[in-house]
């Protein structure tokens, strides 16, 4: 086999169940649901237990590129895990000032493609439990399973579970995760 086919077969089998192909988030599906006809915003706005990630989203102005026709998975972090940064992270995410902060730590919390828990679940069986995703911040995402839980960590350490049920919109899927991909102690 050519390297070129060689490595032509491995980004396949990295691919495989991970990324809606196009697009069109319509072949993407959220806990075996047909995707909505809201886009990911509208799910954002809509999930009580996210609104301080849809309260970012709209701050930020990055809100608009959850309305388009791109498809994006957004592991959305609960207003619990904001939470649990502490009263000192979140007023350090506070306010126009830390804009750019708050859309470089969204940024890292968005994949692309429509990625479902089932479908990284099957990437997890296929590529022996690992699995990285480029986030569109400057970083990389790695997955593994925990029993029967799916741990995404950053390349810093920090890490979060998938919690709660995934939502198809109709560009994309909404992950609520457990804790926020930032470390605390790096914010001003």
């Amino acid at each position: 086999m050519t390297k070129t086919v060689a490595k032509a077969a491995l980004a396949a089998v990295l691919a495989l169940g991970l990324v809606s192909c196009g697009n069109d988030a319509g072949e993407a599906t959220a806990a075996g649901a047909e995707p909505g006809d809201e886009t990911l915003a509208e799910v954002l706005a809509d999930a009580g237990t996210l609104s301080t990630t849809a309260g970012a989203f709209e701050e930020t102005g990055l809100v608009g590129v959850l309305e388009g026709e791109a498809s994006y998975t957004v592991l959305a972090p609960s207003d619990a895990a904001f939470e649990a940064l502490g009263t000192d992270a979140r007023d350090a995410l506070q306010g126009e000032e830390q804009g750019a902060l708050m859309a470089a730590i969204l940024r890292e919390h968005m994949l692309p493609g429509a990625l479902t828990p089932e479908a990284i679940r099957e990437a997890l069986n296929a590529n022996d439990g690992t699995v990285e995703v480029a986030s569109f911040g400057a970083g990389t995402l790695s997955f593994r399973s925990e029993g029967n839980d799916i741990v995404v960590s950053n390349e810093a350490g920090q890490s979060a579970r998938l919690a709660g049920e995934a939502v198809a919109g109709s560009n994309g899927v909404v992950i609520p995760i457990d804790g926020v991909l930032v470390d605390p102690a790096a914010l001003p």
